[in-house]
Formats: structure tokens, sequence, C-alpha cells
């Protein structure tokens, strides 16, 4: 794979059929379609990440083994990698997401070890969170070098019910991947 990316960059312009290589105009041209404007020869560059599910089930067994108590010691439901848990009324009562300061809640919510398991690595991402309309959620992804990643095998969706001053979180459903 990264030969391939290796050869790509060189060939920016190119597309390689089996043992041919033509240019992009060319190859829209062979397969009848039309475009208006002109190709951009600008190289973009990006990252391929490689991970695997992480197994939460062992990573809960281990949690629970090290006698730490906190959200995480029941009300779990494991199904497959996916982790969901359902907070109490009065989990509930105390994990709340003030409106003012939605980052930092959540960032408090999440470095405590006994709400999530491996919560410092994710970060709260807006653009995929939903306040101003039902069902009222909260989305953080994980995170490679700084850059959160929109992946539905990385992420971490807080359900939450409005209340007079704030959001109250009333379940959340946990993925992780690990490499």
């Amino acid at each position: 794979l990264f030969s391939s990316y290796h050869d790509a960059v060189y060939q920016e312009n190119n597309v390689i059929r089996s043992d041919q290589t033509e240019s992009i105009q060319q190859r829209l041209a062979s397969d009848d379609i039309t475009y208006t404007g002109k190709i951009s020869s600008e190289s973009k560059q990006g990252y391929y990440l490689s991970a695997e599910q992480t197994n939460l089930s062992t990573s809960l067994a281990n949690y629970r083994k090290a006698g730490k108590s906190g959200l995480l010691e029941s009300g779990v439901f494991l199904d497959g990698d996916v982790l969901t848990k359902s907070l109490s009324s009065s989990e509930a009562e105390k994990n709340v997401i003030d409106p003012d300061k939605i980052s930092s809640s959540l960032e408090d919510f999440l470095a405590n070890k006994d709400n999530i398991l491996f919560g410092n690595e994710y970060v709260y991402t807006k653009n995929f969170s939903h306040l101003e309309e039902e069902p009222l959620e909260i989305q953080a992804s994980q995170e490679y070098e700084g850059i959160p990643f929109n992946d539905d095998t990385a992420k971490i969706v807080l359900s939450l019910e409005k209340n007079k001053n704030d959001y109250r979180i009333m379940n959340n459903m946990q993925k992780h991947i690990a490499n």
C-alpha cells in the first residue's frame, strides 16, 4: 500500500491501468466522461491510518479487576465492539454539560477515568453534535497527531436530556480503535 502511494506521488497526473500509464484527461476521454474547467495539478497529501477495534470487553474487565469504581461499575452493556452505558437518575444529575462551556464540560467528563475507557483519547467534534434538535447528542472522536477524525469505529456519542440550565448525560455509546 505504501509503495502504491509513493509511486502515485510521483505520477500525480497519471492513472495506472495494467501495464500502461495515461493522463487523467486521456482516461476520462476514453471513458466518454466530459468535464468543464481545468483539472488542478495541485498535489494533495493525507493520512492512511490503520488500526483495529479495541476489545472493550477485555478493557472493561481489566478496569473492574483494578477495583475501580465509577460509572463503569454498573449499567454497562457490551455488544461486540460497542460499549453502551446508561446512567441512573442520580448519575445523570452529577454528570452534566454546561451549554456555555460545552467543550470544557465534555473534556472534564472524558478526563475522569471512571466515566469512560480511554477518555483522554477523544476530543469534542462540534460539527457532528446535535444540541438544537432531537435527539440531543454530543460526539467526541479519537484523534491522530492532534487531528480528530470522523470514523464510526472511533467515537463516543453522548445522549443528552435538556434540563433547566444544562444538559444531563443519559447514556453514552463508545467505540475505540488502537494500533
